[in-house]
C-alpha cells in the first residue's frame, strides 16, 4: 500500500475545539470537504474510503481484484462522519448542509435491500461500485 489517507483521522484533528486550536478545527473541515469532493462513486451514498497518494486516487479495497468496498470500511468511514458532525454541533459550530446530506445518503444505502445479500436482510461484506452486492 502507497501511504493510503483514511477519513477517519477528521475527528481527531477536530480534537482542536478541546484544546483552542482552530487551525485543527479548519484542517478537519478540509478533510472532510476533500473527502466529499473527491470520494463520489457514482452510486448514491457510496462512497470511495481510501486515498492512495501515489496513485492520487480514491479507491475502495486495493487488494480485491476488481473495485469493490468493504462493508465494514465505509460504515466506519461514515460512523466517524457522523461523529464529526455531533462534535460541531455540541460545539454550536457551522456544520455544512453537504456533509449531513453525505451521511443521510450513505445510511440509505446500507438500508436499501438491494445492498444487502439476498439470502438474508444482512449487510454484504462489501459492495461493488455500481452498488451491487460483492462476496469476496
Amino acid at each position: 500500500m502507497d501511504g493510503a489517507i483514511v477519513p477517519d483521522g477528521i475527528v481527531q484533528r477536530a480534537g482542536g475545539f478541546e484544546t483552542n486550536r482552530p487551525e485543527l478545527v479548519e484542517r478537519a473541515r478540509k478533510c472532510a470537504a476533500f473527502f466529499l469532493g473527491g470520494s463520489h462513486t457514482g452510486t448514491k451514498g457510496l462512497h470511495y474510503n481510501r486515498y492512495f497518494l501515489g496513485k492520487r486516487k480514491w479507491l475502495g479495497e486495493e487488494y480485491f481484484p476488481e473495485d469493490r468496498f468493504s462493508s465494514r470500511a465505509l460504515g466506519e468511514t461514515f460512523w466517524n462522519f457522523a461523529k464529526l458532525i455531533l462534535l460541531f454541533r455540541e460545539q454550536k459550530a457551522d456544520v455544512p448542509a453537504e456533509w449531513v446530506r453525505a451521511l443521510c445518503e450513505a445510511a440509505e444505502f446500507f438500508m436499501d435491500r438491494a445492498h444487502s445479500c439476498r439470502k438474508a436482510f444482512r449487510l454484504t461484506c462489501g459492495s461493488r461500485m455500481d452498488g451491487r452486492p460483492a462476496a469476496r
